[in-house]
């Protein structure tokens, strides 16, 4: 009788076990970064001839995140079906990685 008993907790206690597992799994698996954000040719062109446009409004840090604002809304009309729309803060990064390795 001892040895059902014993084994019916350790089969609880693996039971249990199991569920806290998944239960982790899925809450990580929520945590997890989005997509990356894919960008068209057309929208990276746009995006550079803008910054070049407006150029002055660089000051020695660079451009301002208001003026990545701006640059946002100016190729917001260039999305795909089905893209994400870029916000200030991609287009800053984008903007980083061309100067950076073009």
């Amino acid at each position: 009788m001892d040895n059902i008993l014993a084994a019916l907790a350790l089969t609880t206690t693996c039971a249990q076990y199991t569920s806290l597992l998944m239960a982790q799994a899925i809450e990580k698996a929520s945590e997890m970064p989005p997509k990356r954000i894919k960008w068209q040719e057309n929208e990276i062109e746009a995006m550079i001839d803008y910054l070049y446009e407006h150029q002055a409004e660089a000051g020695e840090g660079g451009f301002k995140l208001m003026t990545f604002n701006c640059v946002a809304e100016h190729i917001a009309p260039l999305l795909i079906e089905g893209g994400r729309r870029k916000e200030a803060k991609h287009c800053r990064s984008k903007f980083t990685t061309v100067c950076c390795f073009s």
